[in-house]
């Protein structure tokens, strides 16, 4: 107890001192001399964005020419990344690395060392030494150090796992950090966050604190203990469930909006309880300082307040599970409309939408649950009953299963489509879609039942029926129903979306050929033109087999069948679309006297490499393939260069659908003249360097490859390697090495 003691009074000292070299400004800000630092990750995603055209004001950021616009959404997230960044003083000139002893002079926690997500560990007679080595790799961002071993750990994290941990003897370093001043604006006092802890120390000062958290990744927040020091980091702004009142303590988002938070008094539902989905609730001294405490939460999105206690209860759902009627409450979104409701048009008198239920309340009119359910999270219609005024909300457009006739009920979808019906001529006479029920009703016309199709968010066909002079209207969740169409004499079926365009794809049949398993269903039908628009018709369908003894058509799920196409005379087969290009280009990738073993999907006699190419081309999973010249027999593969990669036989050819023939550009990378050990895909004899990365270049999995010059072994390799997995006299070179 008395070493530990001893270790962090150690600790406060050292932070102590460095926490006094800064100076303090008029607004509370503590800075330092010289720039902030800025996330690693958020530069390197910035510079993504300015490769694809990004214009930024940022000076010295120059985005790259004729690139296409940026879609709005990504246009968006630049734009935040950049006053991101703007506050952080990015530079988007190179700047050269700092020497290991800058880098400790700067980064490094003495009496600490940062646990776990340890990589690799070896002595060093340094600790200089020691940074050098990590700088080398890309997968190291931090290191401790024990200065009595000498034993160094190399951590994947920066600031480890659960963080940094007082330690006599450690010396611990990230490879980046930002040592710019605290902004202390954003610190509560006399407020602890609660749960979402990575790990708890003492430190000097509510300061040193917050600057241990910037070295620790995936660190958030702060809570600070004044009397003892004890600063506990958090992985979530405001903790795992907000602010807490408690004297003596202060806590701190790393990122915050000190603004006031603006209230749109239209979004403020009076006399109304957000229920459950509670993170906590606390004292506060009116709706304005609630919402700024949601703010500051990670996970909140809405707040009830109630009245007589001022107490505020933080959620982590918009509008709660649902909204309910209660006195002395008011409740609101962090992001709401609060316009008025505009789509009444969109009601439907006389039904009701059943199932799907979030919750209900009692209220003044139609217009008040519309807005409920727009308050509401997951909402997507509501049904208002007449009789009590009482509002459900509904979770699924339509409910579970579409409307149902119920008199003294209207029921809402929030989204709807109005326009006029124009599909009718999906309809497809004598036929009916089998099973996939959500419901049946009577209508008066068609155009009613696809109106109702509309309304319901499972619905994608239906199929009409005449019974004692009334039509009745099934609703289906799937195209086409549950397998295929079928002919039935007095029924009508139609899909909401359908391709009556002329059967022009003909050209993707292949005579003599059938296409194994992935069956949807089957049917007879005229002919593989009829075929072909039974397919269109049914959801799912990608190709079709069809028997010429009695024109039995069987759909199916996948492009070729399971596994690819078998001889048969008695069989046509097709996929829905297909490649009949010339395989000149494809040929390109042959590599001959190779195999690829493994992997078979099927094989099947053919006439040369071409025609086992073209099938490959037509089967789904069909990656690659290997042709035995002798038997003419083609082997589809569902891997490129089969198992384990290519292996060298006399009288077979071998190729990828796509490869790359181009020379291999790792021959510019810095090769390192030992052996990256484990991780053997296969093994190959090959005439150079260049050959072995080729062979590595054709197998799927393959990462690396170790040669050895002595006797031309090219060892493939399914991981990449560090420079510390390595063995003498070999040449080893990662496939994404960069120089």
């Amino acid at each position: 107890m008395a070493s530990r003691f001893i270790l962090n009074l150690i600790l406060i000292l050292e932070v102590a001192v460095f926490v006094i070299t800064l100076e303090t400004d008029e607004v509370g800000k503590v800075k330092k001399n010289g720039g902030g630092a800025c996330k690693k990750q958020d530069e390197k995603t910035f510079h993504e964005c300015l490769k694809k055209g990004y214009k930024s004001g940022i000076e010295e950021c120059e985005s790259a020419e004729n690139m296409p616009d940026l879609k709005p959404k990504y246009a968006k997230k630049c734009a935040a990344l950049e006053k991101k960044l703007s506050k952080c003083r990015f530079d988007c000139r190179d700047k050269p690395p700092m020497s290991p002893a800058e880098l400790l002079a700067t980064c490094s926690h003495s009496d600490i060392q940062f646990l776990g997500t340890s990589i690799f560990h070896r002595l060093y007679t340094s600790v200089e030494e020691c940074v050098q080595d990590c700088s080398k790799s890309e997968s190291c961002k931090a290191i401790t150090y024990n200065t009595f071993s000498k034993v160094c750990y190399f951590k994947s994290v920066e600031g480890g796992s659960p963080g940094p941990d007082p330690e006599e003897g450690y010396i611990s370093t990230n490879m980046h950090c930002d040592r710019s001043g605290v902004d202390l604006r954003c610190q509560r006092k006399d407020f602890a966050y609660s749960g979402a802890d990575i790990m708890n120390y003492r430190s000097s000062s509510f300061e040193a604190c917050a600057l241990l958290c910037r070295d620790t990744e995936n660190c958030r927040a702060v809570s600070y203990r004044e009397y003892d020091g004890q600063c506990w980091l958090k992985s979530q702004r405001g903790g795992s469930t907000g602010p807490y009142h408690s004297a003596g303590y202060r806590a701190m988002n790393m990122e915050c909006d000190s603004d006031p938070v603006i209230i749109d008094s239209g979004c403020v539902r009076e006399g109304i309880y957000f229920y459950s989905a509670d993170l906590r609730s606390l004292a506060v001294a009116d709706l304005q300082e609630c919402a700024e405490h949601c703010r500051e939460t990670e996970s909140c999105k809405s707040i009830s307040f109630r009245d007589s206690d001022h107490q505020c209860f933080l959620k982590s759902k918009l509008g709660g599970y649902y909204p309910r009627v209660s006195e002395g409450y008011s409740s609101l979104n962090m992001n709401c409309n609060g316009s008025e409701v505009s789509n009444l048009d969109c009601m439907r008198s006389g039904f009701t939408y059943p199932g799907a239920d979030k919750g209900n309340l009692v209220v003044s009119s139609q217009e008040e649950c519309a807005r409920h359910c727009t308050d509401t999270e997951g909402c997507k219609s509501i049904t208002f009953r007449a009789s009590d005024s009482r509002c459900y909300l509904k979770s699924k457009r339509g409910g579970d299963t579409g409307p149902t006739p119920a008199e003294g009920h209207d029921s809402m979808n929030m989204e709807c489509d109005n326009s006029p019906v124009r599909n009718l001529d999906c309809i497809r006479s004598d036929t009916n879609f089998p099973g996939a029920d959500l419901r049946n009703l009577i209508v008066e016309e068609k155009e009613e039942c696809v109106r109702h199709c509309r309304d319901t968010e499972l619905c994608k066909a239906m199929v009409f029926r005449v019974s004692n002079n009334k039509t009745v209207c099934y609703l289906k969740s799937r195209r086409g129903g549950s397998t295929v169409p079928v002919v039935a004499e007095g029924y009508e079926s139609m899909n909401m979306e359908c391709d009556n365009s002329k059967v022009s794809n003909m050209k993707c049949l292949r005579e003599g050929l059938v296409f194994g398993g992935a069956d949807i269903g089957n049917t007879v039908v005229a002919d593989e033109r009829e075929c072909v628009k039974l397919c269109r018709d049914t959801e799912g369908c990608l190709s079709f087999t069809f028997r010429l003894s009695d024109n039995r058509c069987y759909a199916k799920n996948r492009r070729g069948g399971t596994s690819g196409p078998s001889l048969d005379r008695n069989y046509n087969s097709m996929n829905m679309e297909c490649d009949n290009s010339p395989v000149t280009e494809t040929m390109k990738c042959l590599r001959q006297g190779l195999s690829f073993p493994g992997y078979d999907l099927i094989q099947i006699v053919v006439a040369d490499v071409e025609e086992c190419i073209r099938h490959c081309r037509d089967t789904e999973l069909c990656q690659s393939l290997t042709f035995q010249e002798s038997s003419h027999r083609c082997y589809l593969k569902s891997r490129r260069g089969g198992s384990s990669g290519p292996t060298v036989s006399p009288g077979y050819s071998s190729l990828n659908l796509e490869c790359d023939n181009s020379k291999p550009e790792q021959l510019k990378c810095s090769t390192l003249d030992e052996k990256f050990a484990g991780h053997e895909m296969r093994h190959v004899a090959v005439s150079h360097l260049e050959e072995c990365l080729r062979r590595c270049r054709d197998t799927e999995g393959c990462q690396a490859v170790s040669f050895r010059e002595t006797d031309n072994v090219c060892e493939m390799k399914s991981a990449k390697f560090e420079w510390w997995k390595i063995r003498n006299h070999y040449k080893s070179v990662n496939m994404d090495c960069s120089n």
